[in-house]
């Protein structure tokens, strides 16, 4: 049987930190350095123009919910800037992925009601 050398258990054991497993933590890292640089304000305002876009009475209640959201993820990144937490970054990620995805999917579904 051979010997591992301490070097070798040293690194085999150590542990990467988890912000760096998945693409979503990668994706993370992007948007903290975008939102570090300042350029979250055309984004949201995109956001909030696209939810003005929808009047349907029938997608009132959900376009309700999508403000509330973006609102959330405002908050959201002005905690994530002061305290520079960068796990908290791949939260905000998933927040803004599911708002913007769901906000195209509202103004595509009211040209079909």
């Amino acid at each position: 049987m051979m010997r591992l050398s301490k070097k070798y258990v040293t690194l085999r054991c150590l542990v990467a930190p988890t912000f760096w497993q998945g693409t979503v933590n990668i994706q993370a890292l992007d948007v903290s350095k975008t939102l570090q640089k300042g350029e979250d304000a055309p984004f949201v305002q995109d956001l909030r123009s696209k939810l003005a876009t929808i009047e349907h009475p029938k997608l009132a209640e959900l376009k309700k919910s999508l403000t509330e959201t973006v609102d959330r993820v405002v908050h959201l990144i002005s905690h994530v800037l002061s305290q520079e937490e960068l796990i908290q970054t791949a939260v905000l990620t998933d927040m803004i992925y599911d708002a913007y995805c769901a906000i195209h999917l509202l103004e595509g579904v009211q040209y079909d009601l």
